[in-house]
């Protein structure tokens, strides 16, 4: 953990204040020191991670280069919808949106036909990372509320089952004369 740690403080991979996801641990960089690191998490607890932790695993820094990220947000709708009215609904609530980023300009796709919808892809830059929570809650919501306006349905998974006829059922009313 020592050396682990020199190493990460020498080579400046890790500051405080970054924004980092280790072993599936999310938050922000409190504290480097030479023996471990301290990670507080969105939920406010503070994790202590040894530096021989962060030294042997794959660790991504969100903040090391440039706070701007991207979010990618799935979307499902029903094959009676029109993918050219959903795209342009997309656009324009990613328009609306006060957080999200003019340039790069989102990122707006139709990926494929599902089992039960047609799918979409939505990619939008955030000049933050704090904002990685909150700016795709508020998103779904003013999508499905527009959706629910023009609407566009989102349909949940369904199954059909389709049974065959060919063998015979058995005889009821001699099963039961015993």
């Amino acid at each position: 953990n020592f050396i682990s740690g020199i190493v990460l403080l020498f080579e400046r991979s890790l500051r405080p204040g970054d924004i980092v996801e280790v072993e599936g641990i999310m938050g922000k960089v409190q504290k480097l020191d030479v023996r471990a690191t301290t990670v507080r998490r969105f939920d406010n607890i503070s994790m202590i991670i040894p530096n021989e932790t962060l030294f042997t695993s794959t660790v991504t820094n969100y903040t090391q280069n440039d706070p701007v990220t991207r979010v990618m947000i799935d979307i499902g709708v029903s094959y009676n919808s029109d993918p050219t009215e959903v795209m342009d609904i997309l656009r324009r609530v990613c328009r609306a949106h006060p957080l999200v980023m003019d340039d790069p300009e989102p990122l707006i796709f139709f990926k494929e036909y599902g089992d039960s919808s047609l799918k979409f892809g939505l990619g939008v830059w955030l000049a933050r990372i704090d904002y990685l929570l909150l700016v795709p809650s508020e998103l779904r919501t003013k999508i499905f509320a527009e959706f629910k306006r023009c609407g566009i349905e989102i349909p949940f998974p369904q199954r059909d089952l389709h049974i065959r006829s060919g063998l015979p059922l058995p005889n009821i009313e001699t099963a039961s004369d015993d």
